[in-house]
């Protein structure tokens, strides 16, 4: 994704947030305002924002995101695909644009936690695989399609479900690892790949 995409889009939430935060300042709003979340490497310059409105501020150095993924990629073994966790906007950090930087820095690959957030992204131009790691309500399968996405196994009812709606579906088949809220206990992986 090039720097004026990014760019954009982070000016449009920054305005946003600047509008919000004015009309909270003049006592026509009631509610807290939101939390102040500014991107920046050396190419973007986000000096002129109007940070004293805001009670919490993060700003997401986009430059320590290029150098962690190179360093959990220098650990990985050849072929092994890594995939971007940014379910609930990525932690609060603005799920699009940390996907975009993610996209230019070679990630083709993210986690979500439902079909609303995976529309979002692709809606929004990230490129790569989607992959949904909650629930996806059987009403809402075309939608897994016609956004390319991927969604987990869950279970086996769920994979029948899947199964029985279009066998076109990519799937990931979640395995229970211990933590026993959600995935397929491996005895029964045998069943599920079948």
């Amino acid at each position: 994704m090039n720097k004026e995409i990014i760019e954009s889009i982070i000016k449009t939430e920054l305005k946003d947030y600047i509008d919000f935060a004015t009309t909270l300042a003049k006592g026509e709003h009631k509610t807290l305002s939101p939390p102040f979340i500014s991107y920046s490497n050396s190419d973007i310059d986000m000096s002129d924002t109007n940070k004293e409105y805001y009670r919490t501020f993060a700003c997401v150095d986009l430059d320590a995101i290029d150098h962690n993924l190179k360093e959990v990629k220098a650990k990985l073994t050849d072929g092994v695909l890594s995939l971007a966790i940014v379910k609930a906007d990525a932690y609060g950090h603005g799920a699009v644009p940390i996907a975009f930087s993610l996209n230019a820095l070679g990630v083709n690959a993210f986690c979500v936690a439902t079909i609303t957030e995976a529309i979002q992204l692709r809606e929004s131009g990230v490129v790569g695989e989607i992959l949904i790691l909650g629930y996806t309500h059987p009403v809402d399968f075309p939608l897994l399609n016609r956004y390319e996405l991927t969604q987990a196994v869950i279970s086996y009812d769920y994979a029948q479900l899947l199964d029985s709606y279009t066998s076109n579906i990519r799937v990931h088949v979640a395995i229970d690892t211990g933590m026993h809220r959600l995935g397929v206990d491996v005895r029964d992986l045998d069943t599920i790949l079948a």
